[in-house]
């Protein structure tokens, strides 16, 4: 995962994205591994992958506020706007001093 995740802080997002995968292939289960897939496949524009993978890791590691934030970024993009507001508010939840998350969810509820 180290790998990939060097090719995601370069922008190199197919290959970051290569890498998680293969390492969901071997059957490697790192947290924020989803979460890691999730995010390559959210900066790639596959919002179905995305939200597929930021579900699995929201179960997987349900208290940080990172993967809900992301559930929440594929969720809104994919138009699935009530799932995109309630885990924004999870994320408040688990830090509710985000203001940007804070942010978020009223523009999601004004929607």
């Amino acid at each position: 995962m180290a790998l990939g995740d060097l090719h995601a802080r370069a922008g190199d997002w197919d290959q970051a994205l290569a890498v998680y995968k293969a390492a969901v292939l071997r059957g490697v289960h790192v947290p924020g591994l989803q979460g890691a897939l999730g995010a390559a496949h959210q900066q790639l524009g596959h919002s179905q992958q995305a939200l597929t993978a930021f579900r699995q890791a929201a179960q997987q590691t349900p208290t940080d506020p990172r993967v809900w934030n992301g559930l929440a970024a594929a969720a809104a993009s994919s138009g699935l706007l009530e799932e995109a507001s309630r885990a924004t508010a999870r994320a408040l939840e688990l830090d509710p001093a985000n203001a940007r998350d804070r942010a978020n969810l009223e523009r999601l509820q004004e929607l």
